[in-house]
């Protein structure tokens, strides 16, 4: 059993169909790749798992804490790297809000501890990325969903990127959505979501 299961998943959009009767199984500690043509349901697909829309019909069930990483930035530009993942750690009852410790330690998974006290508002589009990664490694998910993570980037800050996520998530699932499937490579599972079904691609 995997650690999400989709069964007869369907949702209707503007009235078409973009997930048809989806079953498929996402397994633990395994990193996915899903792409598929623009409209074609990829992000109704993560925001169903997260539990952010309901599917029309079917079911999808998972124990699983989620984290998301969303293709906007979802960080405040007025406040520091420091004061934003303090609003993170508000979120998280078993957590100490003022552990500036713990967000060095968290920050520095990312090699980005020296930006604790800039603010949003300079910091590059490298940079915000790695401050929202590390927000989502303080809440200690499961499973960590992400939609475009490479998509506002350049070629090194891409390479970079797709690097951290397979270090600092390696004993995650994690389930990411892209037009971008050539950066990922090496240790990824690439699914192809067409005419609302997941299939498998060969690499």
């Amino acid at each position: 059993m995997g650690i999400i299961e989709l069964y007869n998943v369907y949702k209707k959009c503007q009235n078409h169909s973009v997930i048809n009767n989806l079953n498929f199984s996402f397994e633990e500690k395994i990193f996915y790749v899903i792409s598929g043509e623009s409209g074609c349901g990829k992000t109704t697909l993560l925001n169903m798992i997260a539990d952010y829309i309901k599917p029309d019909s079917g079911e999808i069930r998972t124990a699983a804490k989620i984290g998301y990483l969303f293709q906007e930035d979802m960080i405040f530009s007025n406040l520091t790297v420091a004061e934003n993942m303090r609003i993170c750690l508000y979120a998280q009852k078993d957590m100490e809000c003022g552990d500036l410790d713990l967000i060095s330690a968290t920050l520095s998974n990312l090699y980005i501890e020296n930006l604790i006290y800039q603010k949003a508002a300079y910091l590059s589009g490298g940079e915000k990325q790695r401050v929202q990664l590390a927000n989502i490694l303080l809440s200690k998910p499961d499973v960590v969903l992400m939609d475009e993570p490479t998509s506002k980037l350049d070629d090194d800050n891409k390479a970079n990127i797709i690097e951290l996520i397979q270090k600092v998530f390696k004993n995650k699932t994690v389930i990411i959505i892209t037009h971008e499937k050539s950066w990922f490579n090496d240790g990824f599972v690439h699914l192809k979501l067409k005419e609302g079904i997941i299939q498998y691609e060969e690499r």
